[in-house]
Order: C-alpha cells, then sequence, then structure tokens
C-alpha cells in the first residue's frame, strides 16, 4: 500500500511515494517536466503519469522505475486509465479521443465531436467526455468507436443517437454555488452554497424561478409538508426553518446546538437531537405548529464528538450512531476480556437507542445500547439504518448485524434456506477480504438492500433472504471505498458512488453494473428526483458543484 504525491518545481517535476505499511519514504523521483496528472492501481504497483504537454508514462511503484512511456501527436487534454480491463483513454487538445491498451498500443481512435475535453472516463466498456464548458456526455464504447478512421486527419464526426446500446443514458446540466441540495416533488431543484442564497429551479429547464437569502450554509437539508425546508449545519450546529416558497423563516423556536436530526415518515415532525449542558435531549418539531419541544433528556453515559439519527421502521425508536471520544474507545478496549485484547476497531462509534414513546417522570430516558454478543462491552462501527418494524442493521468490519431493540439481541443472522450468514461479503470473496461495510441502501419497495464496502464492492441483497442477487459477488466493483448508494424510486436502478469519485448505475434484478464512469472527484451526497428521470448528484461541497443527469432506461 502506498501513498504517493507529485508536484512541480520550476520546469522540473517531483514525485513522492510512501510505503504505508512499512511506513517507509522512499526516495524523491525527479523528472525533467512538469507533471499534470496522475492514476494509480488498485490491484498492480503502478500508476500512470501525465509528464508535460504530450507524454503518458508508466512508473513501477515497488522498483521505482519507469516501465513504459508514450509520446502523443497531440497537446493532452485529459486522460483516464481501466485498470481492470487493460485501457488508457486519451483526449488531444484537437477534439480525438484515442484508446490504447496498457502496453500503450494503440487500438482506435476519433474525433468526439462534442469539443474540447478537460476530463474523460472509460470504464465497464462506456466512454465519458466532460468537456471545457462542463457539457457530458457519454456512449457505448462500441458505439463511439464503431466508426472511428484509421486517419487522424479524416476523423469525421458521428451523430448523436437517441438510442444508445447502454442500459441507461446520461445527460448532465450543472448547478455552482451549492453545498447541499434537495429535489421537491414539483419538479424543482433547491440549493443552498456558501453565498447564502436559496436558488429555486425548474429540473426541466435548469432555469432560475426564485431565489432569496437564507442565514445558513447547510450540511443537510430536507423537504416537510407545506413546503417548508429544514436546513442544518452541523459545523455550527445550526438549524432553520424556511418556506420554499415565500423565503421566510417559519419557525423562531428551534433550539440551539443541534447534533443531527431526521423527518418522520409523513413529513410532519422532525426529531432533532440537541447537545445540551450535560446530556443530549430529543426535541420534537411540528411543522404544522411551527415549534419545537423538549421529549426529554437522553441519559448518555458517554462523550459525543458527531451524531447522526435514523428511526426504526415503526417510528418507536430513534437510532443513534455516535462519534466517540479517542479517550472512550481506549476505556472500551480496556473492558475487553476475550483473548486480552479488543479486536481492531477504526471506527470509534456507539449505536445507542431511545423509545419516543417513552414516559419519564424526571425528563430522562435511559437508553439502549448494543454491545458485543454475551458481554456488556459496547460495539463499536460504522452506521446504522432502518430494516423491519423494531430492528436496525448495524456496520461492524465485515458484519451486518440486526439488532432488535425492544429485546436487546444484536448478531448476524443465519438465511434458513441457504444456510448462509446474511449479508456477509466473506460468503462470496472468501475472508481474505477486506475493509468494512460501508453505506446501506434500502429499495422503497422493500424488495432489496444494497450494502457498499470499504473495498469497492456493492452488494444487491434480498431484503428478505440478506443474500446477494444471482447467489454470487458482483462482477466488478469500485476502485475505491463506496460512500453513497440510492434506489430510484421505482426500485428498478441503483446508484452508487465511491470516494475516488466514480459513480456507477446497477441493474438490481441481476446486481449487474450496467453504467459507469468517473467523474474525477468525490460526490458527496446523491439523490434520485422523485420522478426518477434525473440524479442529482453533488460533487464538490467545497466549490459548490452540483451535476443534474437525465437517466433513461431502455425499455426492456
Amino acid at each position: 500500500l502506498y501513498h504517493i504525491a507529485f508536484g512541480n518545481c520550476g520546469s522540473e517535476g517531483l514525485i513522492e511515494i510512501q510505503r504505508v505499511k512499512r511506513a517507509e519514504r522512499l526516495d524523491q523521483i525527479k523528472v525533467d517536466q512538469p507533471l499534470a496528472r496522475m492514476t494509480v492501481s488498485e490491484t498492480s504497483q503502478e500508476a500512470v503519469f501525465q509528464v508535460g504537454d504530450k507524454q503518458l508514462k508508466i512508473l513501477d511503484l515497488d522498483k521505482q522505475v519507469w516501465v513504459r512511456s508514450l509520446d502523443i501527436q497531440g497537446t493532452i487534454a485529459a486522460f483516464d486509465v481501466d485498470w481492470e480491463d487493460d485501457k488508457v483513454l486519451v483526449a488531444d487538445a484537437a477534439d480525438v479521443v484515442t484508446l490504447y491498451n496498457l502496453k500503450f498500443v494503440k487500438l482506435v481512435h476519433r474525433n468526439s465531436g462534442f469539443g474540447k475535453a478537460a476530463h474523460v472516463s472509460t470504464s465497464e466498456n462506456h466512454v465519458m467526455v466532460v468537456t471545457t464548458d462542463s457539457k457530458v456526455k457519454i456512449w457505448d464504447e462500441k458505439a463511439f468507436f464503431g466508426t472511428a478512421s484509421s486517419n487522424l486527419g479524416a476523423a469525421q464526426k458521428i451523430e448523436e443517437k437517441k438510442n444508445s446500446d447502454s442500459v441507461v443514458a446520461l445527460r448532465m446540466s450543472e448547478v455552482l454555488d451549492a453545498t447541499c441540495f434537495i429535489v421537491t416533488n414539483q419538479k424543482e431543484l433547491v440549493t443552498l452554497g456558501r453565498s447564502n442564497m436559496c436558488r429555486v429551479w425548474s429540473v426541466e429547464t435548469m432555469t432560475v424561478l426564485k431565489e432569496f437569502s437564507v442565514d445558513i450554509t447547510p450540511t443537510e437539508m430536507a423537504m416537510a409538508i407545506n413546503r417548508t425546508v429544514l436546513a442544518f449545519d452541523d459545523v455550527e450546529r445550526k438549524m432553520v426553518a424556511f418556506s420554499v416558497d415565500s423565503g421566510t423563516t417559519v419557525c423562531n423556536t428551534l433550539p440551539e446546538n443541534v447534533l443531527c436530526f431526521t423527518l418522520m415518515k409523513d413529513k410532519s415532525k422532525a426529531v432533532l437531537v440537541v447537545m445540551e449542558k450535560t446530556a443530549p435531549s430529543v426535541y420534537i418539531y411540528d411543522v404544522k405548529a411551527n415549534s419545537s419541544t423538549c421529549k426529554f433528556s437522553i441519559n448518555l453515559t458517554y462523550k459525543c464528538v458527531k451524531a447522526q439519527v435514523c428511526l426504526t421502521p415503526s417510528e418507536r425508536y430513534a437510532v443513534l450512531t455516535v462519534e466517540v471520544t479517542p479517550k472512550e474507545q481506549e476505556a472500551i478496549a480496556q473492558m475487553w476480556t476475550k483473548g486480552g485484547k479488543l479486536p481492531e476497531q477504526r471506527h470509534p462509534c456507539r449505536f445507542s437507542a431511545v423509545d419516543l414513546t417513552a414516559v419519564s417522570t424526571r425528563g430522562t430516558v435511559n437508553p439502549s445500547h448494543v454491545f458485543f454478543r454475551l458481554s456488556k462491552v459496547p460495539q463499536l462501527g460504522v452506521t446504522a439504518a432502518p430494516y423491519r418494524g423494531n430492528t436496525v442493521m448495524v456496520s461492524s468490519r465485515r458484519w451486518v448485524m440486526f439488532w432488535d431493540i425492544p429485546t436487546g439481541n444484536c448478531d448476524q443472522t443465519i438465511d434458513k434456506a441457504s444456510r448462509k450468514t446474511k449479508m456477509y461479503r466473506p460468503n462470496w470473496l472468501g475472508q481474505e477480504c477486506q475493509g468494512v461495510n460501508m453505506v446501506f441502501a434500502s429499495s422503497p419497495d422493500k424488495h432489496y438492500v444494497a450494502v457498499g464496502s470499504e473495498d469497492g464492492y456493492v452488494f444487491v441483497n434480498g431484503a428478505e433472504s440478506g443474500m446477494p442477487v444471482g447467489m454470487k459477488a458482483p462482477s466488478s466493483r469500485h476502485p475505491s471505498p463506496v460512500n453513497l448508494a440510492c434506489f430510484n424510486p421505482k426500485s428498478s436502478i441503483l446508484a452508487s458512488a465511491c470516494t475516488g469519485g466514480h459513480l456507477k448505475l446497477w441493474d438490481p434484478k441481476t446486481g449487474h453494473c450496467v453504467f459507469s464512469a468517473s467523474l474525477g472527484v468525490e460526490v458527496t451526497k446523491m439523490t434520485f428526483t422523485p420522478d426518477g428521470t434525473k440524479l442529482a448528484a453533488l460533487i464538490s461541497a467545497e466549490r459548490g458543484r452540483l451535476l443534474l443527469f437525465d437517466v433513461k432506461e431502455k425499455a426492456n
């Protein structure tokens, strides 16, 4: 495992490699020209660098030697490497896109006819070109190169086809100055950014319908009833409720120091977790009445750094995923007596739940907690998500555990038909597979549960059986940890994204990846519009870029 960094010093480039597992910094590599871009293989010890304007070079990271180089006739505008399929895609300043293998043997080329490329991607037999004016077009690889000319000078433009060979087709629009967004049932896109300007867009025309100022830079937003928007800033621990129609604040009694929140199913109420002087409290915000009241204080015996909250499907329990302090994590390790050492826990989150129907004469409720099986040692993990009734799914290392809150039982579960552990990745990848489960996504029709993991896999499981569709592992995966997943409203498409900026679409019925593209930067939020025809993705909260894709399914 390596950390790789590159930079430029005057007219020279510098590459620095650090072998992570051995904590060993290797010698810097000097390059006689500036370095522009790089991409690194997840499986082999190689990286591809753009050296200067017209050259690609492959570096052996272990031996620190250049193994191959490719000189381009024109100026390189963008390139991408599909390490799994042994492909290198290069776009030059003359709008010519060329496909090579990793031995740098030219396979085919053509003029994209789409404009000057700022970014290209090749993955899952698709080609994507992003132009300098932020237009995006995605082709099936065979359709793109099928009529390619063998003569660069005679490369011809190919007219856009309305019916591609892909299962889905995407067309992109871009919105700037957006740190957070929501989509409404009225085909509107509501964005808020660092300028504190809220803009309401028409999803169909991508024109601004109205704009007004709201005093918050949110990290999360939700649409409640009466077209009331809840905007939350988890840095400032601040929440604002405003009308998307009038732009005015509708509630002046929201508490300060909000840790997290979630809406109830009918969207008429929100559950807020608020950090008060000595302990967190649960507040209920009634959207109809435009008022918030403290329901009870939580007798939480550990300190909270950050928190997320979700409700069980029954809406009886509020489940907290709480990041604890390093001191608390060390205290938990000291409690472990089995084998003398707590199993490695790199994700310091505890899981607690409170009964929203509880009545306390003293105003304080004792929460339930997730413990290691047959012990009182708190179980640490990554995330929790609703499953069924009063049960939630809890992710800890490679396990998905099912926590039945009323009984306190929390453990892996066996599927009776297959006699296999539910949603257990090593069943299908072998015990050598690494990484925790990072993401849960349940389909609206309740037939599927998608689990995205640190090693890039997205398993689409039957919600009842907990077995992957097709009873096998996915045939492809993301090149970096999966950080987002969501279904479209019809449950016919699953979208997933990874920290490396790759977007994939999956067919839940088969578990097959039907579309893949690299966006070049991490996607931080993602959701389908209520009608399922568009996918909104926030690709950089720092720069405020929101992409809106048209998604079209094939008729069959």
